[in-house]
C-alpha cells in the first residue's frame, strides 16, 4: 500500500512539472521607437493591464530612436517584434533582404506628430520653411518621410536636421539650432499651451501621407516561422489594448499616458485631438501599402519598386480582429 501511494504521489509529481513547465510564459522582445509617444500606450498598456500575462507571454521593451534603427533590431533578431515602426523604413529593409514581415498596422496616416516652432519665430506659414534648419529623427522615419512629403506639397526646399527624437528636438529649438522642431503628441504641448511656441502644421496637413499606412508592427521574419502562434497571441493582447484604451476607460489611459511621462494632465487632455481615432490605430488592413511603396521609391529609400508578389510576401497577417 505504502509503495503504491510512494508510485501514485511520485508520478502526480512529474505530471504537475509537466503541467508547470507547458504553462511557462513565451518571452518576447519588442522595441518601441519613441518613448514618448501617444502610440506606445498600445504595447505598454497591454502589459499594464495583464493583457499580455492572459496570452501567456511574458513581454520586454526596448526603446529606440525610430527610423531604420528601430527596424534593424528587428531584421537582426535581437528582439522579436518592433512596433510604431516606420513603414517606409520597413520597404526599404526588406527591399535589401531583411528578415522582416508587417504583421499589422499601427495607424493610419500620422495625426500625432506635429511641427512647431517658437512663439516669436517669423515663420508663420509653412512656404516660410524654405531654406531653414527643419527636424526629423532619423533617416527613413516616419518624420522624415512626412516632411518630404509636406516640402513636395508646398514647393520648398528646407536644411532637414535629423535630431532624435522629440526631447532633442526641442532642446535644439530652444537654443537656435532648428527653425522648426518635431514633436509627438503629447510632447512639448506643455510649451505650446503656455503660449511660448506653436504648432505650424501636423501629420493630417501631409496630404500623401493622410490616408496611407504610416506606422506598422512587424516581426523577425524567422521567428514568425516558428513561433506562429506566439506572435497571434501578442496581437490578440495588443488589440485587446487598443479597445481598452478607446473604450470606456479612456480618461484612465490619458491619466496614465500623463502620469507615466510627467506631463500635466490638462495639457495632455488637450493633445488629445491629435491621437487618432481608434480606426486609426486598427491592425488591419494595411492600407494603402504600394503608396507607402511608391513614396519610398521617389525619395530614395529604395532603388526599384517592389513587386505585386513582394509586397504580398512582406504582410503576412496572421490575426484579424474583424475575421475573429
Amino acid at each position: 500500500m505504502n509503495i503504491r501511494k510512494a508510485v501514485f504521489a511520485g508520478a502526480l509529481g512529474i505530471a504537475v512539472l509537466a503541467a508547470s513547465g507547458a504553462q511557462a510564459a513565451d518571452s518576447i522582445k519588442v522595441t518601441i521607437s519613441h518613448k514618448t509617444s501617444w502610440d506606445v500606450i498600445f504595447p505598454v498598456m497591454a502589459k499594464e493591464q495583464g493583457f499580455f500575462k492572459q496570452q501567456n507571454l511574458d513581454v520586454d521593451f526596448l526603446f529606440a530612436a525610430g527610423g531604420s534603427e528601430s527596424v534593424q533590431t528587428a531584421a537582426l533578431g535581437s528582439v522579436q517584434i518592433v512596433v510604431t515602426a516606420s513603414v517606409h523604413a520597413v520597404i526599404a529593409a526588406y527591399a535589401k533582404g531583411a528578415a522582416v514581415r508587417i504583421i499589422g498596422s499601427q495607424i493610419v496616416g500620422s495625426p500625432d506628430i506635429y511641427w512647431y516652432v517658437k512663439t516669436d519665430s517669423p515663420i508663420k506659414t509653412p512656404k516660410q520653411m524654405d531654406g531653414k534648419n527643419v527636424g526629423y529623427s532619423r533617416p527613413g522615419s516616419v518624420t522624415h518621410m512626412l516632411i518630404q512629403n509636406f516640402s513636395k506639397q508646398h514647393g520648398i526646399a528646407p536644411k532637414l536636421i535629423s535630431g532624435g527624437g522629440p526631447p532633442a528636438n526641442r532642446t535644439m529649438l530652444m537654443t537656435d539650432q532648428l527653425d522648426v522642431a518635431w514633436s509627438a503628441s503629447p510632447f512639448a504641448m506643455d510649451i505650446v499651451q503656455a503660449g511660448q511656441a506653436r504648432i505650424l502644421f501636423s501629420g493630417n496637413d501631409v496630404t500623401a501621407a493622410k490616408d496611407v499606412v504610416g506606422r506598422v508592427t512587424i516581426v523577425n521574419a524567422d521567428y514568425l516561422k516558428e513561433h506562429r502562434d506566439v506572435v497571434r497571441r501578442y496581437l490578440i493582447a495588443y488589440a485587446k489594448s487598443v479597445d481598452y484604451v478607446y473604450g470606456p476607460k479612456h480618461d484612465d489611459a490619458v491619466k496614465w499616458f500623463a502620469d507615466e511621462n510627467k506631463m500635466d494632465m490638462a495639457v495632455t487632455r488637450a493633445a488629445t485631438k491629435y491621437f487618432g481615432t481608434k480606426a486609426d490605430h486598427a491592425l488591419t488592413p494595411i492600407k494603402d501599402l504600394k503608396a507607402a511603396m511608391d513614396q519610398a521609391l521617389e525619395f530614395g529609400m529604395i532603388k526599384e519598386a517592389l513587386t505585386p508578389a513582394q509586397l504580398k510576401d512582406l504582410v503576412e497577417i496572421v490575426f484579424d480582429p474583424p475575421k475573429s
